[in-house]
């Protein structure tokens, strides 16, 4: 529910039914209460002067307005705050959530020890909430908290709510290697792997774990995080990975402390651009970057040599696809001679994807990314075999096979994933 901009809800002042800002004596505030007008009830629970069992009494009995302010009031007896845990108004608990996340760090004096007990016991049980809005309230106001238990950061982090989940991943210092290693073993969303891949100071053996899922968001934001621990052996793997998704290739040549090796590799897919960009950042020696940007130009002339080459393989295939003439028979036929680059051209105009990127699927000795390349062509799944064997080159053992012996394996949502990865 959200607060109303009704009179309960206005300034105090005498306009609105508020009452005077002078202190009120204890019959005074009595007297409020057996009026019972929403308006008054509502400006006296906001005093910060207020007998601590009249702000009891309001949590208990009184107006929403009034049990809203209440729970705001940095005033009320912790016994108040308590019954307001239990508020059939979502926006009581919501406000109330605010309110104890703030008390619990400054009541670490020893005098203040059982008031910390009850505030941290208030938000244990605001954190089994059943309204999603009350708990991301209350991991917002506690994600960056040491105070907290353990046990509490680690049920937030496994929320099922994922704007609960993230900023604990992404900032709360009690989550430590091991429990962050077994949330992602669980198996996170994209956007809570994500923000665990932003934390500062990720260990490496999360980052071998974030890198493992091969999720690009979180890949990503892993490279742009420079303090995250990244080993060597994790990059290679980043890179492999990258050459065939555009959306790694800025965070990765952007990424400091980059290897002579890792930049080579790098540089032989990137763009020029990203190519000298890479290695200002990493203040490469001027020979070295020589040598780096030569190997690009090579590059550049080696696939424009191709594009050339292949015009009369294009013409063959436009017209191919202008007779209607792609189709199962016809890729099963030119993949049986042996004809590659008129393939990988009709696999190309007949799923509008860009050629250099049919050829980086089909080098990826990915089953599910070359299927899906197959379905996007409209071929059936046995051709879609054949195209992940003898085309593709995948090993025997990793072949994707035909669901019920004809059907694709798997849903159009993740056919179209795939395929993302590469455009």
């Amino acid at each position: 529910m959200t607060e109303g901009a009704d009179d309960s809800e206005r300034p105090d002042t005498p306009a609105s039914g508020g009452l005077p800002p002078e202190q009120l004596s204890y019959e005074q505030s009595r007297e409020i209460l057996a009026a019972g007008a929403p308006a008054q009830l509502t400006a006296l629970a906001r005093r910060p002067d207020l007998r601590p069992e009249i702000l009891y009494y309001l949590a208990q009995q009184g107006p929403s307005g009034a049990r809203r302010a209440v729970a705001k009031n940095p005033h009320t007896p912790i016994q108040a705050d308590k019954l307001l845990a239990e508020d059939d108004l979502d926006d009581v608990r919501s406000e109330l959530a605010r309110k104890i996340a703030r008390i619990v760090p400054t009541a670490t004096a020893q005098e203040n020890a059982r008031l910390r007990e009850a505030a941290l016991a208030i938000l244990e049980t605001l954190a089994q909430d059943q309204v999603p809005a009350v708990r991301r309230i209350l991991a917002e106001e506690v994600s960056a908290m040491p105070e907290i238990s353990h046990a509490l950061a680690c049920q937030l982090a496994a929320d099922p709510d994922e704007a609960v989940r993230c900023p604990m991943l992404e900032y709360s210092p009690l989550l430590g290697e091991d429990d962050l290693r077994e949330l992602i073993a669980a198996g996170l969303t994209e956007a809570a792997l994500t923000a665990t891949a932003r934390r500062a100071d990720l260990p490496a053996a999360v980052a071998d774990d974030v890198a493992s899922t091969l999720e690009v968001p979180a890949v990503a934001a892993l490279l742009t995080n420079e303090s995250a621990a990244i080993r060597e052996q994790t990059m290679e793997r980043i890179i492999d990975q990258a050459e065939r998704v555009q959306a790694l290739h800025q965070p990765l040549a952007m990424r400091p402390g980059l290897s002579q090796r890792a930049m080579m590799r790098i540089a032989s897919f990137v763009a020029s651009s990203l190519v000298e960009a890479m290695a200002d950042r990493n203040r490469l020696p001027a020979r070295a970057k020589e040598q780096l940007l030569a190997r690009v130009k090579k590059r550049m002339q080696r696939e424009r040599a191709a594009k050339e080459a292949s015009a009369e393989t294009r013409q063959t295939a436009r017209q191919m696809l202008q007779n209607g003439e792609i189709d199962d028979r016809s890729i099963t036929d030119l993949i049986e001679q042996n004809r590659r680059d008129l393939v990988t051209v009709c696999l190309s105009l007949k799923s509008r994807i860009p050629l250099e990127n049919v050829n980086k699927i089909l080098d990826s000795k990915s089953p599910q990314a070359v299927t899906a390349l197959a379905w996007r062509c409209g071929l059936r799944m046995r051709t879609a075999y054949l195209v992940q064997a003898k085309l593709a080159l995948i090993p025997p053992g990793k072949l994707l096979a035909a669901r019920q012996g004809q059907y694709y394996p798997m849903s159009r949502a993740e056919m179209e994933k795939q395929i993302s990865f590469f455009l």
